[in-house]
């Protein structure tokens, strides 16, 4: 693959093949019909939960958009899963984001985009994990050591409004199920390039109307705030992307 839009694919999943994936069944694939064509000039943000942003990342390409995961948050290790002989199951029980499926539907889309053959300079789909900082704390117990891999997206994990322009990307779309709770990082990202007169829409995929307006209010630093929150808070990796263990000590 030689797409221009290949410096921004986040290699930290599939470095970690090969290795063990669960069966994840294939999605429905939703109704498109307010999609514009590629000639439009128009590139999308897909912000759902994992495996739905890479099965519709897997439609918009079968219409002729690239998709371009952005998925930077770390799955398991494989020597401790192997050490402890854990399940796909018991996996998901020592990590904070299921990164796991989103693995799995990466690897079994990876022939169906192939055969697409879609151009280098295809307009992009971006893939967002909507869960990248945590879906649920309700595990059914606490481990010795839990992986903390929730992640955050900042505005160099996309290219530049100038990039995008100089591609002929003149507006950007931005998915989700339902509602507009964009997390503070896709807020400030969607704020940066509102600033830079990029204009914006928004779809819900729950109804059948087209992508409608989108307008952008952030608080003044924002995006301190964000990246201070995320050294604060997240496990950074030195490799890059997210993910680390939080290790317990027992009292007395």
């Amino acid at each position: 693959m030689n797409s221009i839009w290949l410096p921004w694919v986040k290699p930290v999943l599939f470095a970690h093949l090969p290795r063990s994936l669960p069966a994840i069944t294939p999605l429905p694939t939703p109704d498109l019909s307010w999609l514009p064509n590629v000639r439009e000039g128009k590139a999308i943000v897909v912000d759902l939960p994992g495996v739905e942003s890479v099965y519709l990342g897997l439609a918009l390409a079968a219409k002729g958009y690239r998709p371009v995961p952005l998925f930077n948050a770390y799955p398991l290790p494989t020597a401790f899963i192997q050490e402890r002989n854990l399940s796909l199951e018991k996996i998901k029980q020592f990590t904070r984001v299921d990164v796991e499926s989103i693995l799995a539907a990466l690897y079994q889309g990876c022939s169906t985009l192939q055969q697409l053959n879609l151009p280098d300079n295809a307009p992009p789909a971006f893939l967002l994990d909507t869960h990248r900082q945590g879906h649920s704390l309700a595990f059914q117990f606490v481990p010795e050591n839990l992986f903390d891999n929730r992640s955050v997206v900042f505005t160099t994990d996309f290219p530049s409004v100038d990039f995008l322009t100089a591609q002929s990307i003149m507006s950007m779309i931005v998915v989700r199920q339902r509602d507009r709770k964009f997390t503070s990082d896709l807020t400030y990202i969607l704020h940066t390039w509102q600033q830079a007169k990029m204009p914006l829409e928004y779809k819900r995929l729950a109804d059948q109307y087209p992508a409608q307006p989108l307008k952008i209010w952030a608080f003044p630093g924002l995006g301190i705030w964000v990246r201070l929150i995320a050294h604060l808070t997240l496990m950074s990796n030195s490799t890059g992307g997210f993910g680390g263990f939080i290790h317990t000590y027992s009292s007395g």
